[in-house]
């Protein structure tokens, strides 16, 4: 039987919705040596979480589903959005995020520093 998670851990609970497997190594590997549990949206219950981050490979496309669904589960928990279709110039919390409705928007691939910076604006008990 796991055992339950201490308030300090659980409160640095990521959850991750939508990633591809080289993106979610990437987040535990990164979140991890920073002292975040990264879990999968399954688990998203299981306790207190600091963030969402929601990969969204087209969010011109219907991409946002996945974002509302995040959202009515976790009400809110802030909402970090990545994408390959983000430009490397694009404000993280500028038009894009307000439009989509989330705290930051990341363009993949991913900085490791950006990433960081991001997680430690918005998530709740983060820093």
């Amino acid at each position: 039987m796991p055992s339950t998670p201490s308030p300090a851990t659980a409160a640095r609970r990521v959850v991750v919705a939508e990633a591809d497997p080289d993106t979610r190594v990437l987040l535990e590997e990164w979140l991890g040596a920073e002292g975040f549990s990264v879990v999968d949206e399954a688990a998203a219950d299981a306790g207190p979480v600091a963030l969402a981050v929601v990969d969204v490979p087209r969010p011109r496309g219907g991409g946002d589903e996945a974002i509302r669904r995040v959202r009515e589960r976790l009400a809110g928990v802030p909402i970090l959005a990545i994408s390959p279709t983000f430009m490397p110039n694009i404000q993280p919390c500028g038009a894009c995020a307000r439009l989509l409705g989330v705290q930051r928007v990341l363009p993949k691939p991913l900085v490791r520093e950006e990433l960081l910076a991001a997680v430690q604006a918005v998530a709740v008990g983060g820093g």
